[in-house]
């Protein structure tokens, strides 16, 4: 069926569990419509260390244009799937991958991270535009950051910013196969390595965007510090 969202909500659906290793937070759809409209910031946001996001089948749309700096579907931490799903947004990323810093304890300051695992096959997604002063990089199809790792099989992928972009704090796009298409740049990989280095508190791995020769691409790149490169699979 279709669920459309109130205006007046800011996000869609959300589950969390933390950082806690003992709790899960499972978010699944199987088919449907689900409209956003122009009130909901997040589609559908989890924030787990071991749960996961599995979406089959479904069509998500969004007419958010009022703060760029957000993304439709997003997972922090855990793993997802995505497939036969199509994503349209107007001014948001669809898909965003990532994760964050947490401390482990109440009493332990000690940096631990969320670090997602997600792959996508035979999707379509769509970012129209990017308006207003927030985060570029948000105008996209597909995004990782924070060592999150996203692998992509099949599917067609426009973005306004990029079609797949990885951020300057560092992870991995791995894209098998597809079409993808950005206005301003087709893949992106920037790396910022004086702050999510091995030599900061946060000690990521870099960022790295690997394609195979199965796919197809409109638009040109951009990397800063980061790795575009082609890779056999």
């Amino acid at each position: 069926g279709k669920v459309v969202f109130a205006e007046n909500h800011t996000l869609g659906i959300y589950a969390s569990s933390g950082a806690d290793d003992q709790q899960h937070a499972n978010i699944t759809l199987n088919g449907g419509t689900y409209e956003f409209g122009s009130g909901v910031k997040i589609g559908v946001d989890a924030f787990s260390k071991n749960g996961s996001v599995t979406i089959n089948n479904a069509t998500l749309t969004s007419t958010y244009v009022g703060d760029t700096s957000n993304c439709l579907v997003y997972i922090w931490g855990g793993t997802g799937s995505l497939s036969n799903t199509t994503i349209t947004t107007e001014a948001q990323g669809c898909l965003y991958v990532g994760g964050g810093g947490y401390y482990k304890t109440a009493d332990d300051h000690t940096l631990d991270y969320l670090h997602a695992t997600v792959n996508v096959s035979n999707c379509t997604m769509t970012n129209k535009q990017h308006v207003g002063s927030g985060y570029a990089w948000c105008s996209t199809a597909l995004a990782v950051s924070h060592d999150a790792v996203l692998t992509v099989d099949g599917g067609t992928y426009t973005g306004y910013t990029a079609a797949a972009y990885v951020f300057s704090s560092g992870g991995t796009i791995n894209l098998k196969s597809g079409s993808y298409a950005g206005t301003t740049y087709c893949l992106a990989s920037d790396w910022d390595e004086a702050t999510y280095g091995s030599e900061s508190e946060y000690k990521f791995g870099g960022s790295y965007l690997y394609y195979s020769s199965s796919c197809s691409f409109t638009g040109t790149n951009k990397s800063s510090n980061g790795t575009i490169e082609q890779q056999p699979f």
